[in-house]
């Protein structure tokens, strides 16, 4: 069920079948967080909401994922910090 936004402060509710430590982003305190072969299916917002990696460098934290039938973004990339 969709949640329902409550009028302290939250413009956007990302609603995701798979939020990695992106709820307090960017003053998130998670470290070493790696996601892969996982699949999400029939979100609302977006399939997955995630960290992304530093340009040029390896992607060793976010690969191999499928989401489908997702009504917005497969997925919803944040900056790493």
């Amino acid at each position: 069920m969709p949640r329902v936004n409550n009028g302290i402060g939250m413009s956007v509710d990302i609603e995701a079948c798979v939020a990695v430590c992106s709820y307090f982003e960017p003053d998130n305190k998670c470290k070493d967080i790696i996601v892969k072969n996982s699949t999400s299916v029939g979100c609302k917002f977006a399939g997955f909401v995630a960290e992304g990696h530093t340009c040029g460098a390896t992607n060793t934290n976010f690969f191999g994922n499928t989401a489908r039938s997702i009504n917005g973004h497969g997925a919803r990339i944040y900056p790493s910090y």
